[in-house]
């Protein structure tokens, strides 16, 4: 992973700083390696960012949101979280094809949080082969805070996938496009 990742130690006696310590982490580029190894996997809850530690996995908004809280809670400021929706295809997203081409779908907008440091997009989700980015597939940027990570970024990917479903004349009932939704990120789940 060549990054350009904040160098600083982590010194703070906050809960995610307590968990790195507890697992010998002491500077964040650390922490940054051991979270990006952690299996592709939902936490129980998007609540409690110390759960990336104890339950040893994560998805792209509790391990980036665990590691912008993290710097937060060693007063460096500087990191971003971004939540960016952007248009998931097998080329940006391998995994998800089969379950697109199933339904049809070119591909499907899709909330990815990120962290953004020196205006460079860091993003540590899983180690994956891809043929494009989804950077390159950006439909909407905005920045968040660790807390946002939940009903706040639900409400707005499914708002944005409401408004694209009825401009784009998609021939799928919302709940239908959820759905379809939901069972890429199983199939994500499943490499």
């Amino acid at each position: 992973m060549n990054l350009n990742i904040p160098q600083f130690q982590i010194e703070s006696e906050a809960p995610l700083s307590q968990m790195c310590h507890a697992v010998g982490i002491k500077k964040f580029q650390e922490a940054v390696q051991y979270i990006f190894k952690l299996p592709y996997r939902r936490n129980s809850s998007k609540e409690d960012l110390t759960l990336v530690f104890s339950e040893k996995c994560g998805v792209c908004s509790t391990k980036h949101a665990a590691l912008a809280a993290l710097a937060l809670e060693n007063g460096f400021k500087e990191l971003k979280l971004i939540v960016g929706i952007y248009q998931m295809n097998e080329k940006n997203t391998p995994g998800v094809g089969k379950v697109l081409e199933k339904a049809n779908l070119e591909y499907m907008p899709e909330a990815h949080t990120y962290l953004v440091f020196e205006k460079n997009r860091i993003d540590i989700t899983r180690e994956i082969e891809a043929e494009t980015s989804p950077f390159d597939y950006l439909l909407l940027e905005k920045e968040i805070q660790p807390n946002q990570i939940g009903k706040y970024k639900v409400n707005l990917h499914r708002e944005f996938l409401d408004k694209w479903r009825m401009e784009k004349n998609v021939n799928y009932s919302f709940g239908a496009l959820w759905k379809i939704r939901e069972d890429c990120i199983y199939a994500l789940s499943q490499m």
